[in-house]
């Protein structure tokens, strides 16, 4: 598009041909709404029909941003939904499709309704015009239908109430403390800050994952062998082992629930490699376990335990995505599938979640977050069960 995607939707609204407008996008804001605000009410005015549903994921959909959508209502048939996921699965569409009874314009891209989307920031974004019987058109369609289904919990259509339940329990931010709070964590992603990591959960819970990869059986020997080799080592080489503390009190058992870890690296020659510690291993959570499954690629990877001086040390885990990650975290979920993981470095927005998730509970009191060196945090593996 050689247009600004800004002025490009523009130009659509102003097109006479369309009846209803679609839109599907991780993140709004006031910065992008406040742009396109006249036409989009123009459009209502004049019969067309808009549906729009928002994320709300890292919260950087901001409160102003759907409150200047809610006013749209004001000038004709305006829809607006939020969808959000509490377990790991991201709501991340750029979709606008605009439609009359004989074509649809669908068009698809990286673009989300804030100014930068619209405006400022590199963006692609790809369009097909068709008729409203083309595959791609049907399958648009029920795209937007299954994300504005409410009766699983994860879509809501937005009314006052639950807009007030939204801003409560920390799901909106204001833009002001948006960008105060995005200024404050590209330089740090140890603040105590976790809007929704305590407060009421609004929203259902729906697990996905990625399909099961089965290994060839070399490669599972050789997955083997490094694990064989690594438990015997001597355990003060492993940096959780041998200087580990356990906090007071009594891990809880939450088989089901969500665990949340900063982990260390094994040793600087086992990147990919890391290390559940034997106070962790006392809870429900890792009973009977012998494998684990990447969220990020469907990969099955064995898991080990690891002996010290005749006794249960350690389970070592292989996690090839952390080989590059300074400061990894990990968040592991229990699904029919089995358990689930996903790591990022503490420096990603997904990383900066669970150190806020796990930053909370150090501060708590009591604290729900243990450490395997309470002396020396910034060595030591945290864990939190949410």
């Amino acid at each position: 598009m050689s247009l600004q995607f800004g002025e490009y939707l523009k130009q659509e609204l102003n097109n006479l041909d369309w009846k209803l407008l679609e839109i599907g996008v991780a993140w709004v804001r006031r910065s992008g709404v406040r742009h396109i605000f006249n036409d989009l009410a123009a459009f209502l005015e004049r019969g067309g029909e808009i549906k729009c549903i928002v994320g709300v994921d890292f919260e950087h959909t901001t409160l102003e941003g759907v409150q200047d959508l809610m006013l749209l209502k004001e000038h004709g048939k305006f829809i607006l939904y939020v969808y959000h996921n509490e377990a790991s699965s991201v709501f991340h569409p750029k979709c606008y499709l605009f439609s009359n009874n004989e074509y649809a314009k669908l068009i698809v891209g990286s673009n989300n309704f804030v100014e930068a989307g619209l405006y400022t920031n590199i963006e692609a974004s790809l369009e097909i015009t068709e008729q409203s019987s083309d595959p791609a058109i049907v399958e648009a369609k029920k795209s937007f239908e299954f994300w504005c289904d409410t009766t699983n919990n994860l879509a809501f259509e937005l009314d006052e109430p639950f807009f007030n339940a939204l801003v409560e329990n920390g799901y909106l931010k204001s833009e002001t403390d948006l960008k105060s709070f995005l200024s404050s964590y590209r330089g740090s992603s140890t603040s105590n800050e976790s809007p929704t990591a305590t407060q009421n959960r609004l929203f259902g819970r729906k697990n996905y994952s990625a399909p099961r990869v089965s290994r060839q059986s070399d490669s599972v020997e050789n997955i083997e062998e490094v694990f064989s080799e690594a438990s015997n080592q001597d355990s003060d080489e492993n940096v959780n082992s041998a200087e580990e503390q356990a906090p007071t009190g009594t891990t809880p058992s939450l088989r089901g629930r969500n665990l949340y870890m900063r982990v260390r690296k094994a040793h600087e020659s086992r990147l990919t490699q890391t290390q559940i510690p034997k106070r962790l291993l006392q809870d429900m959570f890792f009973e009977d376990l012998n494998e684990i499954i990447s969220g990020h690629d469907g990969e099955v990877h064995r898991v080990s335990v690891a002996h010290a001086r005749g006794a249960i040390n350690t389970m070592k885990l292989e996690v090839p995505e952390m080989r590059d990650f300074e400061d990894p975290v990990m968040e592991f979920r229990h699904t029919d599938d089995g358990l689930i993981y996903n790591v990022y470095d503490s420096s990603t927005l997904q990383g900066q979640r669970i150190r806020r998730i796990l930053d909370e509970g150090l501060s708590s009191s009591p604290p729900t977050t243990f450490s395997t060196l309470p002396s020396d945090l910034s060595r030591a593996t945290l864990w939190r069960f949410i």
